[in-house]
């Protein structure tokens, strides 16, 4: 497809020529038009690409998509990305590089370190990291435990192609873009066969994969579909949910992973993507320009901008969470 933007001339074409936006309606019109249309009204709010996250923050934290997408304000790192990124680069890409485990802890923990003091610098307008020294330790000691029950598991296996940079086009106008994890060859009966893996690091291990990590792992089996480079490693993908041993009881799994096939989630992805444009831009639709709508969600942003205490104030309550429970199990694909 030809970017929307070359096929339409302007929004106003279809304000006025094809249909009333007050009235915007799926029914009203086919799916190519209200996707042409949808991408319009995204390009009109600077919003050029999409992400899994920015798409989970729309759906999921509306002011924080706010502030990092249409404001555009840097957003923190908070401290269970920082240990989730320091556990990616010690389990998926140097576990094969150490035979002493003591001495990979160590590595790792002066990384997660380095992490937190960068996370926590200020910059003019944006917001930094806000943590407790307890919340630190808790988050090495999670470290610490995870490399030293799965240390092994993950040293016998064979990663590659770590943190690779994806586009997915396909028939959209704004492209979305994701980093995969790593991809792992598994030799099996039937010979050797590769795959995507996004790996989750977590207290608890699920018994069934969450649909944001669904969609996260289908889009990148979906993209690189297309990409001669990594088109046979996408027929299979993987979520490794990996635990620490503080939150588990004797005997229990301390690594799930599921498996899925491109070919039974594909459809559903794009389909997926492609009803969340639409429902963004008519979203959007509610606003003339985007200093409206940062006008609404953030009513006191030249204060943000220019207000160190008001900045803080923020990031206490961006890094603030509670934990949630867990919803049973209604299958296992693989332990």
């Amino acid at each position: 497809m030809i970017g929307a933007l070359e096929k339409v001339h302007s929004l106003e074409e279809y304000k006025h020529k094809k249909f009333n936006l007050k009235s915007f309606s799926a029914s009203n019109f086919s799916r190519k038009d209200i996707l042409d249309l949808s991408y319009q009204i995204l390009y009109k709010f600077s919003i050029n690409y999409l992400s899994v996250s920015s798409i989970w923050l729309f759906e999921n934290k509306f002011y924080d998509w706010v502030f990092r997408y249409i404001a555009g304000v840097k957003m923190p790192t908070n401290l269970n990305m920082i240990r989730g990124k320091v556990l990616e680069e010690y389990l998926l890409k140097k576990s094969k590089n150490y035979d002493d485990l003591t001495k990979l802890k160590e590595d790792a923990i002066k990384d997660f370190e380095t992490e937190i003091k960068e996370a926590s610098r200020e910059e003019l307008g944006d917001i930094k990291l806000v943590c407790t020294e307890e919340e630190i330790e808790e988050a090495k000691n999670f470290i610490l435990n995870t490399l030293h029950i799965n240390f092994e598991f993950f040293k016998e296996r064979e990663f590659y192609n770590h943190s690779t940079s994806i586009m997915y086009q396909g028939n959209f106008s704004i492209p979305i873009y994701g980093v995969i994890d790593s991809f792992v060859k598994i030799s099996g009966k039937n010979g050797e066969t590769s795959g995507i893996v996004e790996l989750k690091t977590t207290e608890r291990i699920p018994k069934e994969p969450s649909e944001s990590h669904i969609r996260q792992l289908g889009l990148y089996m979906v993209a690189c579909k297309d990409d001669l480079r990594h088109k046979d490693d996408s027929n299979l993908g993987y979520i490794y949910y990996v635990g620490s041993s503080k939150y588990m009881k004797k005997g229990s799994v301390r690594i799930r992973v599921f498996v899925f096939k491109r070919e039974e989630i594909e459809n559903y992805i794009v389909s997926y993507f492609e009803n969340t444009v639409y429902k963004m831009a008519k979203f959007l639709l509610h606003f003339d320009k985007k200093e409206d709508l940062i006008d609404i969600a953030i009513p006191q942003y030249t204060s943000f901008m220019f207000d160190k205490n008001y900045r803080d104030l923020y990031g206490k309550v961006f890094n603030f969470s509670i934990d949630k429970p867990i919803p049973s199990a209604s299958y296992e694909m693989f332990v």
